[in-house]
């Protein structure tokens, strides 16, 4: 119930999620404002195992205007980094979307996407993760991962496949969930992926940007 000292309200029932402090907000959206009506990507750039590269953003004109693109162009980190890269999470970066996207658009209907290059692979997987089974809200559910040359050398694949098949599971409001993962000739990544579609390229290397212009064809297609 709410008053005013005089008048007191009638009593109603709301739910309050309580977010945990994540400190700096990270996460930028390069295209404001947000439309509703577009779906959200959200991309990790790649970095060294531990945090994302800084000056590194979508600038592409045709996703630029297909989707409300939000990326992290200041770097990010994982939550709780102790000297073990298989242990380390980014659910900070889940919990800084959902804030985010809670604000500008409380009742989103369109899907959302996550897409990780090389060591961006980790959050792209842990905050499809972390929004799907945390909070359990259709509105800001993760429907889709893409993992562009997701490296061994970041993290295990017998812990890669551990997370990976936490999101696959995770739908909510039997939304649609699925992750695709796509591979350069590189030895140094992923060749494949249980329950994950891959696509493998059998020439170039693990180049990011490279990465970016052979899937861009795709993505532009589906938004």
């Amino acid at each position: 119930m709410v008053g005013d000292g005089g008048l007191t309200s009638l009593p109603d029932t709301v739910e309050i999620i309580i977010v945990p402090d994540f400190g700096r907000n990270l996460a930028r959206h390069e295209n404001p404002p947000f439309d509703p009506n577009k779906p959200t990507f959200i991309f990790f750039p790649g970095g060294n195992c531990i945090t994302g590269a800084q000056g590194m953003s979508i600038s592409d004109e045709i996703i630029l205007s297909k989707a409300n693109v939000t990326d992290f162009p200041d770097g990010y980190g994982p939550d709780d980094f102790r000297g073990d890269m298989d242990e380390q999470t980014y659910y900070g970066c889940g919990d800084m979307i959902i804030v985010y996207l809670s604000k500008v658009a409380p009742d989103y209907k369109m899907a959302i996407q996550t897409a990780g290059v090389s060591t961006g692979g980790e959050p792209a997987v842990d905050v499809g993760m972390h929004l799907n089974l945390t909070y359990q809200d259709g509105r800001y559910a993760v429907n889709r991962v893409t993992l562009l040359d997701a490296s061994v050398g970041c993290r295990r694949a017998k812990i890669y496949s551990v997370s990976i098949g936490a999101f696959i599971a995770s739908p909510v409001d039997g939304e649609q969930c699925w992750l695709d993962n796509y591979v350069s000739k590189n030895a140094a990544f992923y060749p494949n992926l249980e329950s994950v579609l891959t696509l493998q390229r059998q020439t170039g290397t693990g180049n990011q940007v490279e990465i970016a212009k052979r899937t861009r064809q795709r993505y532009h297609a589906e938004f």
